[in-house]
């Protein structure tokens, strides 16, 4: 089963192999100049069906040297209306010489073509040089032709991925029975009756395109010969698996492939809802908790409408609703507890004025007794070498991810707020989806190129997608943590719909400053201090953030938008900036092409 995955594997690169492979300039340096001045093909033809081909060449390097030619040549090629095999053409006894040039040849093979490579990479030459190449090619032979019911040679003897000019071009075919007919073409889709009428006699014919080939025009050749010359000659087919093959879709393919999907479909889903279901306390309001030495029974937790709350859950800080709200821990909780901070006076955050994108953070000496796990590990980490930190240039990034880790457990572990680490949880059912759309891959190869059952392990590699998918969904909340998050989302309809004039003030707080932090968890804080610039339009006494240093404060009152507004969303995006930077053939007599093929050039 192995060595199909890797038959497979080699043939998704095929295109791009065999483009690299035919691509002189991807190969080889071509002079501008570079040309052949003369090309002299003879093909003898072999019973067997093979062709042994002795190529006479002249090459001009032009007004550079080079170090030699080289070839390329395909060894199989595409069948029209047989999408399952390629026509193969192996290439083999390759030789090469020179009287007066290096010759020693590299010969590479790779997507369907070989390359010859004819010369020294250490000695360059330089005028005219002729080169002396042979080689043989298996399974030239169409027996009994469509179209014309003879034995043809439908040869091209010139590819059209030459990239210089050939003149003085020739082909002389030399074949075991005598031949009938003859045909030549040229022209980039060797579509053109070449100028020069092809002759024959007995065995052997003679070809020419009676102008020079330009780069792009190829040559092919046909010879007619009688049907039944080369007796159990057959053209050499190999499997070509395309996509159409492998998932070939059939009643059982299709059945058993849906099948799969649907039941693991149906048993992800309802494994999820019990795992990964919320959970909610019977009996009791929305956002209420059985009071101290009462129980209640537990159920799943179902949509309901929750009242609006004009306070924070108590006791509960802007990160922990943040991971609450959608069971994750992101540079925007970390962003929001580093606001929340610094309204508790244990940082300022000051515009550095060299930027206008640029902040820093500047720690203060309150004490740190109170703050929360997660609190006390972010500032010891943003200040661990200074207390004093630019934004951009500050531990910002390694401090964000601790933190996030730590309310991870925070919200599990101490609070019980969900019945499994969120993280973990979307990484087990991350990891179980990878597993199986791993095995639907292997099922795709092996049950494809066995069975043509490819679409039975799609089935599987899609589920494994859907299975990955889920993860979002995975993470439960507990009786606990659903209650709380219901009065979070009470809170959020409160900072969501409310109005400069529905905001009531409590005497020594700044209220602005303490619940911006909770909106910048829904992204609602350019609303909350754009309502706090409308009142202080309105002359009401708006407490200035003493927690933030910079221009943008002492606007907050006055006329037009408030520049504490583009200051506070400039510094969100400039903190999660930071906390982130861290894949047998028709008669040629018509033309069109025929067998071979390929091209040239020099290096």
């Amino acid at each position: 089963m192995l060595r199909n995955v890797f038959r497979w594997l080699a043939v998704l690169v095929v295109g791009v192999a065999l483009s690299i492979a035919i691509s002189p300039t991807a190969r080889a340096d071509s002079s501008d100049d570079d040309s052949i001045t003369r090309y002299d093909v003879r093909g003898t033809l072999r019973t067997d069906g093979s062709l042994d081909v002795t190529l006479d060449f002249d090459f001009d390097f032009g007004s550079d040297e080079g170090h030699g030619p080289y070839l390329v040549l395909p060894e199989r090629m595409a069948i029209e209306g047989d999408r399952d095999h390629w026509r193969s053409l192996p290439i083999s006894e390759i030789t090469a010489s020179s009287k007066n040039a290096p010759a020693q040849t590299d010969i590479e093979r790779e997507g369907g073509a070989v390359l010859i490579k004819i010369g020294d990479p250490d000695v360059e030459v330089k005028g005219t040089q002729t080169y002396h190449v042979t080689y043989t090619i298996g399974g030239v032979v169409n027996p009994k032709a469509t179209g014309s019911g003879l034995d043809e040679l439908s040869w091209n003897a010139v590819g059209d991925q030459w990239e210089i000019p050939l003149s003085d071009v020739s082909v002389t075919i030399t074949t075991p029975a005598e031949i009938e007919r003859v045909g030549c073409f040229t022209g980039s889709d060797y579509g053109t009756p070449c100028r020069e009428q092809p002759t024959k006699s007995g065995r052997s014919a003679t070809f020419a395109p009676g102008v020079d080939l330009e780069p792009g025009d190829g040559l092919q050749v046909v010879a007619g010969m009688p049907a039944g010359s080369f007796p159990g000659v057959q053209p050499i087919l190999t499997e070509r698996y395309t996509a159409a093959r492998v998932f070939g879709l059939n009643p059982v393919s299709g059945g058993v492939g849906v099948a799969v999907l649907a039941a693991g479909a149906i048993l992800a889903v309802r494994l999820v809802r019990r795992i990964g279901g919320d959970l909610r306390f019977a009996g009791i309001a929305p956002g209420q908790q059985p009071a101290a030495g009462e129980t209640a029974s537990i159920e799943r937790d179902r949509a309901h409408p929750v009242a609006v709350q004009f306070h924070p859950p108590q006791g509960v800080t802007p990160g922990q609703i943040g991971v609450l709200t959608d069971a994750t821990a992101d540079q925007k909780d970390v962003t929001a507890t580093v606001i929340d901070l610094a309204t508790r006076g244990y940082l300022r955050i000051e515009e550095t004025g060299e930027d206008a994108d640029d902040w820093q953070l500047v720690a203060t000496d309150k004490a740190r007794d109170g703050l929360r796990p997660y609190e006390s590990r972010l500032l010891a980490d943003i200040f661990a070498k200074d207390t004093v930190v630019n934004l951009k240039r500050g531990g910002i990034v390694k401090a964000s991810g601790k933190c996030q880790q730590a309310l991870y457990r925070e919200v599990t572990d101490e609070l019980g707020w969900y019945r499994g680490n969120p993280s973990t949880v979307r990484s087990r059912w991350i990891l179980a989806g990878v597993g199986i759309l791993v095995i639907g891959i292997v099922l795709i190869f092996a049950l494809g190129f066995t069975l043509r059952l490819g679409f039975v392990g799609l089935g599987v590699a899609l589920l494994g997608v859907l299975v990955a998918i889920m993860a979002i969904w995975a993470p439960g909340r507990t009786a606990v943590g659903t209650a709380v998050h219901d009065q979070a989302l009470g809170f959020k309809e409160y900072l969501k719909t409310a109005e400069a004039d529905q905001i009531k003030f409590e005497e020594g707080v700044d209220i602005f400053s303490r619940y911006l932090p909770y909106a910048m968890i829904w992204g609602l804080a350019e609303r909350w201090t754009k309502i706090f610039a409308e009142l202080a339009r309105r002359g009401v006494d708006v407490p200035t953030p003493n927690w933030y240093v910079g221009a943008a404060v002492w606007s907050f009152s006055g006329s037009g938008d408030s520049p504490f507004v583009d200051a506070i969303n400039g510094f969100d995006s400039a903190a999660t900036t930071a906390m982130t930077a861290s894949s047998s053939g028709g008669s040629g007599f018509s033309g069109g092409g025929g067998v071979g093929g390929g091209g040239g050039g020099g290096w």
